[in-house]
């Protein structure tokens, strides 16, 4: 019988890979979309601009979530360097296209679908994911299969604050159920996922194959995570250890 009674997954670089190939795909194709609608602008310029801009509720230090339309109004006026209104056409068309962007880049490897259901065949299995738009992640999770997997599903455009801040875990842990110990949290970010879940009170589990880690020992004298994994297929090792 396994320790856990549930598992709550990280969906970026978790359950599928988003890491500079696919980034690199959306930075080029919106600023194909851009260069139309707006003015022309270089795929490199833009990225600077959204790898700056898309990471920052979760360092700052309220973690509050930017609006799908307030994250772009960002990223436009940074890689424009003029302001753009937050109710612009061009934001409110450019953010459409990101999402639908996003949506498109991410698929599934072949050991993961049957990986899912091993893990929700040991363990109820919820997803907690930080990304503006809920409605995005939703449309990937049902383009690629795998919604029904997940219940709970935490997203921080929802709840309106971004990991590590403690409210996306408690959202989880109270739709789940479940005491946090008898939970395992697993994803790739050290900072958001790991540091995160473990002061939620959660076991962890650091999946490192989707990128390439930064000096993980590094981090780890912070903490040492409960177990670490190259692939969602290796979870069940660990839920149900022979």
């Amino acid at each position: 019988m396994s320790r856990f009674q549930a598992v709550l997954l990280d969906f970026a670089n978790t359950v599928v890979q988003y890491d500079r190939p696919q980034m690199q795909a959306v930075h080029f194709a919106l600023a194909e979309h851009l260069s139309c609608a707006v003015a022309p602008i270089g795929a490199a310029t833009l990225g600077r601009a959204m790898d700056h801009i898309c990471p920052l509720p979760a360092l700052s230090e309220d973690k509050r979530e930017y609006t799908p339309a307030e994250e772009m109004r960002r990223v436009l006026s940074e890689a424009y360097g003029r302001p753009f209104a937050i109710d612009d056409p061009a934001v409110v068309a450019a953010q459409n296209r990101y999402h639908e962007l996003f949506v498109d880049v991410l698929a599934l490897d072949d050991r993961t679908l049957p990986a899912l259901a091993d893990i929700a065949a040991a363990a109820t299995l919820g997803l907690v994911s930080n990304f503006p738009c809920g409605a995005a992640v939703r449309r990937s999770l049902s383009a690629l299969g795998i919604a029904e997997c997940f219940a709970p599903i935490v997203i921080s455009g929802e709840v309106g604050y971004a990991k590590p801040h403690p409210k996306l875990f408690g959202v989880a842990l109270d739709a789940l159920g479940v005491a946090p110990e008898r939970t395992l949290f697993v994803g790739d970010s050290w900072a958001n996922d790991m540091v995160g879940a473990h002061a939620a009170g959660m076991a962890t589990c650091h999946h490192r194959g989707m990128i390439v880690a930064q000096d993980p020992e590094r981090s780890y004298a912070t903490y040492r995570p409960d177990f670490t994994i190259e692939h969602l297929a290796q979870l069940s090792e660990i839920l149900l250890p022979a």
